[in-house]
């Protein structure tokens, strides 16, 4: 219901002092928002860039359809009928700290394309070492510039192949991905900016 929804920014103009949101969700809004940041205690990640001669691939949809998981598994499928060299790792469900354990041996996640990331699997995967793969506006401001490989339904098979065979494009997005990770998702950098 639109008027609901409505109903609810007007109320949070009206009596919050600081308003965090991102571009792709605040088209309603009239007054100025904060970019939320995710936070993340990367405390608890092992990075490595485990180079694998033949990359691994996770896809792990909490929700696969807001994920947009039947789009992404046949343009998988399809770049392995071709020959591209990958093996996909699909998960649903597993539990947190094995996910971090798989995403540490992992080359590429491929997160999203329906809606607007990266997301925090996102950046559990740059904290991870992975070259992440994800919807996002590359029009987005300059506080939200994360180092992702930007994918979308139009795009995901070309976007895709280039990643999957191009080993210094996957090494470049997972180090900058860590590094801009550490800089700006860090919990307690994220908090002190609330604060």
């Amino acid at each position: 219901n639109p008027a609901y929804h409505l109903q609810l920014i007007r109320n949070a103009e009206k009596y919050s002092d600081l308003i965090y949101s991102l571009p792709d969700q605040a088209g309603l809004q009239l007054k100025p928002y904060y970019h939320i940041q995710v936070p993340v205690a990367i405390e608890k990640f092992v990075y490595a860039i485990p180079e694998n001669k033949i990359p691994k691939v996770v896809h792990a949809p909490s929700v696969p359809f807001k994920k947009g998981t039947d789009i992404i598994e046949a343009t998988l499928e399809k770049l392995k009928e071709e020959g591209v060299a990958f093996e996909l790792i699909t998960v649903r469900n597993m539990p947190n700290h094995e996910l971090l354990q798989l995403l540490t041996e992992a080359d590429v996640l491929v997160d999203e394309i329906v809606y607007n990331g990266p997301g925090a699997l996102s950046f559990e995967g740059m904290l991870s070492g992975c070259a992440v793969a994800t919807r996002y506006i590359e029009e987005s401001p300059e506080v939200f510039r994360p180092p992702v490989w930007s994918i979308n339904a139009e795009n995901i098979y070309e976007k895709l192949k280039q990643l999957l065979t191009d080993v210094d494009l996957r090494k470049r997005l997972a180090e900058e991905g860590r590094n801009y990770a550490i800089a700006n998702n860090a919990a307690d950098h994220v908090v002190e900016g609330i604060l």
